[in-house]
Protein backbone atom coordinates (compact mmCIF):
# COMPACT_ATOMS: atom_id res chain seq x y z
CA UNK A 1 0.00 0.00 0.00
CA UNK A 2 1.26 3.44 -0.78
CA UNK A 3 2.24 5.57 1.87
CA UNK A 4 -0.24 8.92 1.53
CA UNK A 5 1.16 12.07 2.35
CA UNK A 6 -0.08 13.63 5.49
CA UNK A 7 -1.62 17.24 5.85
CA UNK A 8 0.89 20.05 7.15
CA UNK A 9 -1.27 22.28 9.63
CA UNK A 10 -0.51 25.59 10.92
CA UNK A 11 -0.81 26.05 14.86
CA UNK A 12 -2.88 23.05 15.17
CA UNK A 13 -2.54 19.31 15.64
CA UNK A 14 -4.47 16.96 13.40
CA UNK A 15 -5.76 13.40 14.43
CA UNK A 16 -6.57 11.63 11.24
CA UNK A 17 -7.85 7.88 11.60
CA UNK A 18 -8.07 6.25 8.29
CA UNK A 19 -10.15 2.78 7.19
CA UNK A 20 -6.65 0.90 7.77
CA UNK A 21 -7.01 2.41 11.21
CA UNK A 22 -4.04 4.71 10.62
CA UNK A 23 -3.68 8.08 13.25
CA UNK A 24 -1.90 10.95 11.83
CA UNK A 25 -1.00 13.83 14.65
CA UNK A 26 0.14 16.59 12.89
CA UNK A 27 1.80 19.33 14.41
CA UNK A 28 3.39 23.33 13.91
CA UNK A 29 4.05 25.75 15.90
CA UNK A 30 3.10 29.15 16.51
CA UNK A 31 4.23 32.37 15.13
CA UNK A 32 5.36 35.49 17.15
CA UNK A 33 3.35 37.77 17.59
CA UNK A 34 3.82 42.27 17.62
CA UNK A 35 3.07 41.51 21.57
CA UNK A 36 6.12 39.40 21.72
CA UNK A 37 3.54 36.28 22.42
CA UNK A 38 5.42 33.11 20.64
CA UNK A 39 4.25 29.96 21.58
CA UNK A 40 5.92 27.34 20.42
CA UNK A 41 5.24 23.55 20.19
CA UNK A 42 7.73 20.76 19.68
CA UNK A 43 8.30 17.06 20.15
CA UNK A 44 7.10 16.02 16.90
CA UNK A 45 9.33 14.45 13.61
CA UNK A 46 10.90 16.09 10.79
CA UNK A 47 8.00 16.07 8.64
CA UNK A 48 6.20 17.39 11.21
CA UNK A 49 4.03 14.24 12.50
CA UNK A 50 3.47 13.17 16.16
CA UNK A 51 1.35 10.09 15.56
CA UNK A 52 1.86 7.99 12.24
CA UNK A 53 0.54 4.50 13.36
CA UNK A 54 -0.86 2.00 10.05
CA UNK A 55 -2.45 -1.41 10.03
CA UNK A 56 -3.87 -0.92 13.74
CA UNK A 57 -6.01 -3.61 15.75
CA UNK A 58 -7.79 -3.25 18.82
CA UNK A 59 -5.87 -3.18 21.76
CA UNK A 60 -2.69 -0.99 20.31
CA UNK A 61 -1.95 1.92 21.41
CA UNK A 62 0.62 4.89 21.66
CA UNK A 63 2.30 7.47 23.56
CA UNK A 64 3.55 10.96 22.10
CA UNK A 65 4.85 13.84 24.05
CA UNK A 66 4.08 17.26 23.00
CA UNK A 67 6.59 19.87 24.37
CA UNK A 68 4.76 23.86 25.03
CA UNK A 69 7.61 26.32 25.31
CA UNK A 70 6.87 30.18 25.88
CA UNK A 71 9.86 31.71 23.73
CA UNK A 72 8.28 35.19 23.57
CA UNK A 73 9.34 38.30 25.84
CA UNK A 74 5.21 37.80 28.06
CA UNK A 75 3.96 35.75 30.60
CA UNK A 76 1.26 34.12 28.46
CA UNK A 77 -2.25 32.17 29.06
CA UNK A 78 -2.88 29.53 26.63
CA UNK A 79 -5.83 27.31 25.95
CA UNK A 80 -5.92 24.09 23.42
CA UNK A 81 -9.20 23.83 21.29
CA UNK A 82 -10.68 20.89 19.71
CA UNK A 83 -12.75 21.39 17.09
CA UNK A 84 -13.79 20.05 13.38
CA UNK A 85 -14.77 16.76 14.04
CA UNK A 86 -15.11 14.50 11.03
CA UNK A 87 -16.35 11.24 11.96
CA UNK A 88 -16.78 8.36 9.62
CA UNK A 89 -19.35 5.25 10.55
CA UNK A 90 -18.36 6.22 14.36
CA UNK A 91 -14.58 5.33 14.08
CA UNK A 92 -13.91 7.81 16.67
CA UNK A 93 -15.89 6.05 19.11
CA UNK A 94 -13.42 3.06 19.06
CA UNK A 95 -10.50 5.73 19.73
CA UNK A 96 -9.46 6.59 23.30
CA UNK A 97 -7.40 9.58 23.75
CA UNK A 98 -5.92 10.71 27.26
CA UNK A 99 -3.61 13.74 27.73
CA UNK A 100 -1.84 14.29 30.83
CA UNK A 101 0.56 16.74 31.99
CA UNK A 102 3.38 16.60 35.13
CA UNK A 103 0.16 17.05 37.79
CA UNK A 104 -2.20 13.90 36.05
CA UNK A 105 -4.47 13.27 33.71
CA UNK A 106 -6.01 16.54 31.87
CA UNK A 107 -8.77 14.65 29.20
CA UNK A 108 -9.14 10.96 29.12
CA UNK A 109 -12.29 10.32 26.57
CA UNK A 110 -12.98 9.50 22.85
CA UNK A 111 -13.08 12.19 20.97
CA UNK A 112 -16.54 12.33 19.56
CA UNK A 113 -17.42 16.21 20.41
CA UNK A 114 -15.46 19.75 20.29
CA UNK A 115 -13.78 20.47 23.63
CA UNK A 116 -12.20 23.84 25.18
CA UNK A 117 -9.65 23.28 27.52
CA UNK A 118 -9.27 25.33 30.77
CA UNK A 119 -6.58 28.29 30.65
CA UNK A 120 -3.16 27.32 31.20
CA UNK A 121 -0.84 29.55 32.04
CA UNK A 122 2.74 29.61 31.19
CA UNK A 123 5.82 31.88 32.44
CA UNK A 124 8.30 33.81 30.03
CA UNK A 125 10.55 30.95 28.80
CA UNK A 126 9.44 28.35 30.76
CA UNK A 127 7.69 25.13 29.22
CA UNK A 128 5.79 21.93 30.17
CA UNK A 129 4.88 18.40 28.94
CA UNK A 130 1.84 16.99 27.25
CA UNK A 131 1.71 13.26 26.97
CA UNK A 132 -0.90 12.28 24.57
CA UNK A 133 -2.05 8.48 24.55
CA UNK A 134 -3.71 6.87 22.16
CA UNK A 135 -6.21 3.37 22.01
CA UNK A 136 -7.72 1.73 19.89
CA UNK A 137 -10.48 0.28 22.17
CA UNK A 138 -11.00 -3.58 22.20
CA UNK A 139 -14.53 -4.29 21.91
CA UNK A 140 -16.78 -7.69 21.84
CA UNK A 141 -18.46 -6.43 19.21
CA UNK A 142 -16.96 -7.29 15.95
CA UNK A 143 -14.95 -4.19 14.31
CA UNK A 144 -14.82 -5.41 10.75
CA UNK A 145 -17.08 -2.68 9.24
CA UNK A 146 -14.82 0.58 10.51
CA UNK A 147 -12.20 -1.29 7.65
CA UNK A 148 -13.72 1.55 5.05
CA UNK A 149 -14.16 4.56 7.39
CA UNK A 150 -12.41 7.55 8.37
CA UNK A 151 -12.27 10.46 10.87
CA UNK A 152 -10.26 13.75 11.32
CA UNK A 153 -10.18 15.95 14.63
CA UNK A 154 -8.13 19.49 14.77
CA UNK A 155 -6.82 20.36 17.81
CA UNK A 156 -5.74 24.11 17.90
CA UNK A 157 -3.30 26.50 20.60
CA UNK A 158 -4.44 29.98 21.53
CA UNK A 159 -2.08 32.33 23.38
CA UNK A 160 -2.02 35.39 24.47
CA UNK A 161 -0.25 37.39 27.28
CA UNK A 162 -1.21 37.33 30.81
CA UNK A 163 -2.59 40.52 31.90
CA UNK A 164 -3.27 39.67 35.52
CA UNK A 165 0.70 38.29 36.11
CA UNK A 166 2.18 40.70 33.35
CA UNK A 167 6.26 40.47 32.84
CA UNK A 168 8.00 42.97 35.03
CA UNK A 169 10.96 44.09 32.69
CA UNK A 170 13.75 46.62 34.32
CA UNK A 171 13.22 49.46 32.07
CA UNK A 172 10.00 50.19 29.75
CA UNK A 173 10.66 49.00 26.40
CA UNK A 174 8.90 52.16 25.10
CA UNK A 175 9.58 54.40 27.84
CA UNK A 176 5.46 55.60 28.49
CA UNK A 177 5.17 53.87 31.78
CA UNK A 178 7.48 56.52 33.54
CA UNK A 179 5.68 58.77 36.21
CA UNK A 180 4.06 62.01 34.69
CA UNK A 181 4.68 66.22 36.04
CA UNK A 182 2.01 65.17 39.26
CA UNK A 183 4.48 62.10 39.83
CA UNK A 184 1.44 59.57 39.28
CA UNK A 185 2.43 56.75 37.05
CA UNK A 186 0.05 56.07 33.94
CA UNK A 187 -2.12 52.97 34.67
CA UNK A 188 -0.89 49.80 31.96
CA UNK A 189 -3.46 49.50 29.19
CA UNK A 190 -5.80 46.50 30.24
CA UNK A 191 -6.16 45.30 26.61
CA UNK A 192 -9.32 43.88 24.70
CA UNK A 193 -10.66 40.72 23.58
CA UNK A 194 -12.00 37.59 25.29
CA UNK A 195 -10.44 35.10 27.96
CA UNK A 196 -12.30 32.58 26.51
CA UNK A 197 -11.30 32.73 22.68
CA UNK A 198 -7.58 33.78 24.09
CA UNK A 199 -6.85 36.27 21.38
CA UNK A 200 -2.65 37.31 21.60
CA UNK A 201 -3.94 40.41 19.24
CA UNK A 202 -6.14 41.75 17.33
CA UNK A 203 -4.52 40.41 14.11
CA UNK A 204 -4.45 37.32 15.90
CA UNK A 205 -8.03 37.00 16.86
CA UNK A 206 -8.84 36.94 12.70
CA UNK A 207 -5.58 35.98 11.16
CA UNK A 208 -5.30 32.26 13.04
CA UNK A 209 -9.09 31.16 12.71
CA UNK A 210 -8.49 31.83 9.36
CA UNK A 211 -5.64 30.03 8.33
CA UNK A 212 -6.63 27.18 10.49
CA UNK A 213 -10.12 26.97 8.86
CA UNK A 214 -8.32 27.21 5.41
CA UNK A 215 -6.12 23.79 6.47
CA UNK A 216 -9.17 21.89 7.82
CA UNK A 217 -11.04 22.58 4.30
CA UNK A 218 -8.30 21.36 2.70
CA UNK A 219 -7.74 18.55 5.11
CA UNK A 220 -11.40 17.54 4.89
CA UNK A 221 -11.94 17.74 0.95
CA UNK A 222 -8.37 15.18 1.66
CA UNK A 223 -10.34 12.79 3.48
CA UNK A 224 -13.70 13.22 1.77
CA UNK A 225 -12.02 12.42 -2.08
CA UNK A 226 -10.06 9.48 -0.01
CA UNK A 227 -13.61 8.43 1.09
CA UNK A 228 -15.46 8.63 -2.14
CA UNK A 229 -12.17 6.82 -4.01
CA UNK A 230 -12.77 3.75 -1.96
CA UNK A 231 -16.14 3.36 -2.11
CA UNK A 232 -15.83 3.54 -5.85
CA UNK A 233 -13.28 1.45 -5.97
CA UNK A 234 -15.01 -1.36 -3.55
CA UNK A 235 -17.95 -0.85 -5.72
CA UNK A 236 -17.49 -3.89 -8.15
CA UNK A 237 -16.48 -6.36 -5.41
CA UNK A 238 -19.43 -5.34 -3.05
CA UNK A 239 -21.65 -6.10 -6.32
CA UNK A 240 -20.29 -10.26 -6.94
Amino acid sequence: MKKRKAVMLFLSIYLVVASVFGIFFQVNEAGATKLNVDLNLSGVDKDGVLFKAENWKPGDWMTRTLKVQNNGSENILYMMKIEDIVDDKGLLKEYNLKISDRNGIIFNERVTTSKEFPLRPLKLGASEDLTFRVDFIESNQNQNYLQKAAGAVKFVFYAKADLTNPTDPTTPPDGNNEPDSGGNKPKPDKGKGSMTNLPATGEVETYLPFIGGTLITAAFIWLLVLLLYRKYKNEPAEQE
